[in-house]
């Protein structure tokens, strides 16, 4: 669920296991960006998120719920990002009660309340958010969240708006641009609900509270396909404490030991269930919309955003509860991440360039304008460099989350799909590929969507790295 940023060099650290976390750690000059960033700046019309926040962080209606659309089939849910490097995490081991009879490859085990949903698509990126005191609560502005026991149906645009909590300790201006960011991809590719983006900040007290939240969430919230809950309150606690495994004390401990080191880092990811019938996000400080590392620009979080989602919109094509099965659906590492940070470099320009989302921070030498072909030249270098220094011989196939070749998969995964979009269509992941996953499988699907079999397309692209840049970079779309 899991990034570079423009011409800035860093080092990330992973996180993950099995999970799909990822995370990040940045050194020198940085730009930040949600599992495959950048920083931007651009174009018109549209409410200004910066300033819609100052003013919605105060004051706040408590009622509304959103919507969007697109196209899809169905989810595994688990995956984690970071910006700009990949980690899976593994959701540690909870006892689940006797499992039911019925297939656990079918999503509707247990039949859910049935209520029309939104039939208007979402429009716009304002937002309102609460002071809870124990969290803050971000939504839509003019659309609802999903009502409170209503399961959407898997892989159906359903047009809700997403769920955003933040730590009391962040600034005010992260809740409600992450918000606004996820409103945008949303618009961009249809809204898979529920959504739940839950951001830590580094404060041990905010934590707990916002720990509390959640579990009490995941405890009364019936699992779809086991019986008992999503998570009992227990092994939630645990999950989430000191010895848990990608909980949200790692997360804020992650942003705690950035600031005390002068060091920016930091991990997000999809880490829920799919039975929880939920897109469940994780975030550590994007530290892009504070004033602890100057030279990150906001837009690299914003773009992070985009990128996470895009994990939603790729579990939301999958049925199968097996997470095996998803996985293998999913494809490699490569397939997975690269899609997500190039699908939200190209979405995150083209949503500001029509206005729909206004950049933030995007001022200065160190915050510029979001530059989508020369963030994508980085990519292509540091890809390339990573290969050569950290895993020479190495291939986009041998990348894995345990090792990614130092984010290589992310950015050269980037460029494997520009490079198929350049044969394809620029829409081919969403126009034909994820259509067509469930039924074909992986291998199936790739062959109708580009023509070739995947080993036929791994020897071509490792041509196509051997080619001048200025050649590699006519395959890009013009932006």
């Amino acid at each position: 669920m899991t990034l570079k940023l423009l011409s800035r060099k860093f080092t990330i650290m992973k996180i993950m296991a099995s999970l799909h976390i990822k995370m990040f750690l940045i050194t020198g000059l940085v730009m930040l960006s949600f599992a495959c960033s950048s920083s931007d700046s651009s174009s018109s019309s549209s409410p200004n998120v910066t300033s819609q926040i100052q003013k919605d962080v105060t004051q706040v209606t408590k009622e509304e719920k959103n919507t969007s659309s697109a196209k899809a089939k169905t989810p595994n849910p688990e995956q984690t990002e970071q910006t700009e490097q990949p980690e899976q995490p593994e959701q540690p081991e909870q006892v689940k009660p006797d499992i039911k009879s019925e297939s656990t490859n079918n999503p509707d085990v247990k039949p859910t309340p049935i209520v029309s949903m939104p039939s208007e698509r979402l429009q716009n990126t304002e937002v309102v958010c609460e002071n809870m005191s124990t969290h803050i609560y971000c939504k839509s502005k003019d659309f609802p969240v999903v009502p409170k026991g209503v399961i959407p149906p898997w892989g159906e645009i359903s047009n809700y708006s997403p769920e955003v909590f933040c730590a009391t300790d962040l600034p005010d201006l992260v809740c409600p641009t992450i918000t606004s960011s996820l409103i945008a991809a949303m618009i961009e590719w249809g809204s898979y609900s529920n959504v739940e983006y839950w951001i830590l900040g580094s404060d041990k007290d905010a934590a707990s509270k916002l720990t509390d939240l959640n579990c009490e969430r995941r405890d009364t919230t019936e699992s779809l396909v086991y019986s008992g809950t999503q998570m009992p309150m227990k092994y939630c606690l645990e999950k989430h404490g000191p010895s848990g495994d990608h909980g949200f004390e790692s997360y804020r401990k992650l942003g705690e030991d950035a600031i005390n080191q002068g060091q920016p880092m930091g991990s997000m990811g999809l880490n829920g269930e799919r039975d929880w019938g939920i897109h469940y996000f994780t975030s550590s400080i994007p530290f892009g919309l504070t004033d602890h590392f100057p030279f990150i620009g906001g837009g690299q979080e914003q773009k992070g955003a985009f990128h996470e989602y895009f994990h939603a919109v790729q579990h939301s094509y999958i049925q199968t509860t097996d997470r095996n099965k998803r996985d293998e659906l999913l494809g490699l590492v490569w397939f997975v991440e690269g899609g997500a940070e190039y699908m939200a470099q190209v979405k995150y320009f083209d949503s500001i360039s029509s206005g729909i989302i206004q950049p933030v921070n995007a001022d200065g030498p160190e915050k510029s304008p979001y530059k989508f072909k020369e963030n994508m030249r980085n990519k292509l270098l540091g890809g390339k460099d990573s290969v050569k220094y950290n895993c020479p011989g190495s291939t986009i196939k041998d990348f894995s989350y345990q090792n990614s070749c130092n984010n290589a998969g992310y950015d050269l995964g980037a460029w494997a799909i520009a490079y198929l979009d350049n044969k394809a269509g620029e829409n081919s992941l969403i126009d034909t590929f994820y259509p067509n996953l469930d039924d074909l499988g992986w291998e199936g699907a790739f062959n109708l969507t580009y023509g070739m079999s995947s080993e036929d397309f791994y020897s071509d692209f490792e041509s196509f790295l051997k080619l001048p840049i200025s050649e590699q970079m006519k395959i890009l779309p013009d932006k």
